[in-house]
């Protein structure tokens, strides 16, 4: 449908091989805030968390304004298939971890430190299975009169 002069294009992919499913204009000035130097320093920071794989990310602008990419990995654990999550915020004007977040006992400690945060701000995660009764929660405990965790 053509109104007037008004065109709308829409493109998927680009032709350098990335996935751009399109920016918002919250994500466009967050990758503006994205310099070679803050890129590399982003990179330096995640690479230090050898235990853990880096999944995802989302762009978002803080109060200031200041820019902010969050990002969201995964920690293996030994003693079953499930894996615990962290979730960092790093502030691109500061090149500061202004926040993080993990369920992994093993690893909580470590993980402040290497965002430069007090470990003792760190709050321990309580299991959904232990104060809410929902059907759709991971129960890794074993069930009363049963000998295996549901999954």
């Amino acid at each position: 449908m053509n109104s007037g002069n008004l065109s709308y294009s829409i493109r998927f992919g680009s032709s350098g091989g990335e996935n751009s499913r399109g920016l918002t204009g919250e994500d466009v000035a967050v990758e503006r805030q994205l310099t070679p130097e803050r890129r590399a320093w982003c990179e330096r920071t995640l690479a230090g968390f050898d235990f853990v794989k880096w999944d995802r990310f989302i762009r978002t602008i803080g109060p200031g304004p200041t820019h902010a990419v969050i990002c969201y990995g995964w920690i293996d654990r030994e003693q079953d298939a499930y894996k615990d999550m962290v979730v960092i915020a790093l502030v691109l004007e500061t090149m500061k971890v202004v926040y993080m977040a993990s369920s992994s006992d093993k690893y909580s400690k470590r993980i402040c430190q290497l965002c430069g945060i007090d470990p003792a701000l760190h709050k321990n995660c309580v299991r959904i299975e232990d104060r809410f009764g929902i059907p759709n929660a991971i129960h890794l405990k074993k069930p009363a009169g049963g000998t295996d965790a549901k999954k």
